[in-house]
């Protein structure tokens, strides 16, 4: 019955080739711990749904971490403004970069008012050479488009708001891939036979530390939506 932080801290100081760190979910009230101890060779983390996550704690893991290829912090307190920050300290390393859903809100601001700003975050972002998958939003399994459809089949607000997203994500940087989905494009015979959607098979990528996870057992006929 410790606290979860306390079960975090004996973890890394067991594993000091710790390189792939999934801690989504755990709503983490302290990242003291992650501060001061991730080994340097982390190449992943996913920190999404944890939203006392903030600037000031990334900021720490840039000094801790200098190689990151993944980095998830969706649904965190993480915003826009520290773009610059992680493209210089990550600018030759990071392939895969999720930001929450007010960072891309904070971009189409600035993309409606054609703001100079707007030139910063683009010239950030393109600075990352390696940098293949981008996502600003919520968690993507629970943006799916299948999951947000009235019984009618109309739209849901979160998913016309994804859209909006991805439609400017997509115009600013075309050379990217933006919001992998799970799924593949909606098989309405494929749901109506197995009760969920067609998964994409190249979903997740490699770079991402959930992959080791979902691929463990995965075959054709048992793919698990949560």
């Amino acid at each position: 019955s410790e606290p979860v932080e306390k079960t975090m801290a004996r973890l890394i100081h067991k594993c000091p080739q710790l390189q792939h760190f999934v801690l989504h979910g755990l709503n983490l009230c302290s990242f003291h711990y992650l501060h001061r101890h991730l080994p340097p060779k982390m190449k992943s983390i996913d920190i999404a749904r944890n939203p006392k996550f903030t600037n000031d704690d990334i900021r720490h893991i840039m000094t801790q971490c200098p190689d990151l290829t993944f980095l998830d912090m969706s649904e965190t307190n993480v915003t826009l403004q520290i773009i610059g920050e992680l493209a210089t300290t990550w600018a030759h390393s990071l392939i895969s970069l999720a930001l929450p859903n007010a960072a891309a809100r904070h971009l189409k601001e600035l993309y409606r008012a054609e703001s100079d700003a707007l030139k910063f975050v683009v010239l950030c972002i393109r600075s990352m050479s390696n940098l293949i998958y981008l996502r600003m939003s919520r968690w993507r399994m629970g943006t799916a488009p299948e999951a947000h459809r009235y019984s009618n089949g109309e739209m849901s607000n979160e998913i016309r708001e994804e859209i909006e997203t991805i439609t400017v994500l997509k115009q600013l940087f075309p050379e990217l891939t933006i919001h992998m989905s799970p799924y593949a494009q909606e098989d309405k015979h494929f749901y109506k036979q197995n009760g969920f959607p067609k998964p994409n098979p190249d979903f997740p990528p490699p770079s991402d530390p959930h992959y080791y996870f979902r691929r463990w057992g995965r075959g054709e006929g048992n793919f698990i939506q949560e």
